[in-house]
């Protein structure tokens, strides 16, 4: 019988390594292959791959104002808002377009490979709501369907989590009005339905195959990835590298200039300690998540770990703010000598990015919708 898997995430857990593994290689053999990436129109041995658009900018301001946008969905308010931030233009009538033409893609894919067993990666599920959840099933038509979900421990997320927001675009004084800590239950609780099998993963890398989650998730799917054939993606940046982020965002907002993809840039940008946040900044979030927290730790049926300090941790969001010697240093033999920090990384970044083709883009995260559990869900120990 063919069975439709759906790879949910989470974010922070290797799931542009697990696409562009799985879309590089051969490993699925005949079945079906659907990424954020190449959601539209059927290519080569069943793969999909992106079609080319006219407005190769209006297409990434799509994924970044909204990224449930690859499954046929997404709020124009929420575009709307997106898109004003990260001051990239594009119409709310092309953005509605361009939900239809997924949406309808979504659709004929599944009436196509009823037959054929059908793996979906993106993270886009997380940003849909309950009710849309259960129409996007309704799109679905094989009776077996696996929910795949890699989980982080909070802490250990917290830190990837500031350094996404700064990667977005978003300042200090937005940052103090988000929330590190991950609300588990409002992103998870909708996959605990009567037609779905949830199958939790702690995203703990001493019990992952190999330590690899690419090889982690092709053993449970039932197909094998060598060492070699693993494609490593989006890095994460240092303590250093978030505050060059930060200045360059700054500068590039005060001149009304647009938000630049940070993915290509991640190896590019100085390496060294990735950025973490001390137990007392992290403990401010924690509040107002510890019943999500509980939640998670009994569908997993761990213990998360619990925060510690490191050398390199932040007390207060203010400390990103301040540019070390090492990063000034790194800045006058990478991007070249200026007094402004943010302009003299921005230009270099525009002469990196001009010079690398084969970039994509960063996409941002929606909020789901809180739903009840259903008490007839079904939820698999891995």
């Amino acid at each position: 019988m063919a069975r439709c898997i759906l790879h949910v995430g989470m974010a922070k857990t290797g799931t542009k390594s697990i696409q562009k593994t799985l879309f590089s290689t051969d490993a699925l053999g005949d079945a079906l292959y659907l990424t954020d990436y190449s959601a539209e129109m059927l290519g080569r041995k069943g793969v999909h791959e992106p079609r080319k658009v006219k407005n190769g900018k209006n297409t990434a301001l799509f994924n970044a104002a909204t990224r449930s946008i690859t499954l046929g969905y997404g709020s124009v308010e929420r575009f709307t808002e997106k898109s004003v931030r990260l001051r990239r233009a594009a119409s709310t009538e092309s953005f509605v377009e361009k939900r239809n033409i997924y949406r309808k893609g979504i659709e004929q894919f599944f009436l196509e490979n009823i037959n054929k067993d059908v793996v979906i990666s993106t993270e886009g599920f997380m940003a849909l709501n309950d009710d849309e959840f259960q129409d996007f099933l309704q799109t679905i038509h094989h009776k077996e369907i696996l929910v795949i979900a890699y989980v982080r421990d909070p802490f250990d997320l917290a830190g990837s989590r500031l350094q996404q927001m700064v990667r977005m675009g978003r300042d200090i004084p937005d940052i103090k009005n988000m929330n590190l800590v991950a609300d588990y239950k409002k992103h998870f609780v909708k996959f605990l339905n009567d037609r779905c099998t949830l199958m939790p993963i702690h995203y703990d890398r001493k019990n992952l195959k190999n330590g690899c989650v690419v090889q982690d998730f092709c053993e449970r799917i039932g197909v094998t990835v060598r060492p070699d054939q693993v494609v490593q993606s989006s890095p994460g940046l240092s303590r250093d590298a978030v505050t060059l982020v930060l200045h360059m965002s700054r500068w590039r907002k005060a001149q009304g200039l647009s938000h630049l993809p940070l993915n290509p840039l991640a190896n590019w940008l100085l390496g060294g300690k990735k950025i973490a946040v001390h137990p007392d900044l992290y403990r401010k979030s924690e509040r107002r998540a510890k019943k999500g927290i509980a939640w998670m730790e009994d569908l997993l049926g761990v213990k998360f770990v619990e925060p510690y300090e490191m050398p390199h941790s932040i007390r207060q969001f203010e400390e990103l703010e301040n540019i070390s010697d090492a990063a000034r240093e790194w800045v006058r033999e990478e991007c070249g000598p200026g007094d402004d920090v943010g302009r003299t990384v921005s230009e270099a970044a525009e002469v990196w990015l001009e010079s690398h083709s084969d970039w994509r883009r960063d996409r941002s995260t929606a909020e789901p919708a809180r739903r009840k559990v259903r008490s007839n869900a079904k939820v698999v120990q891995p």
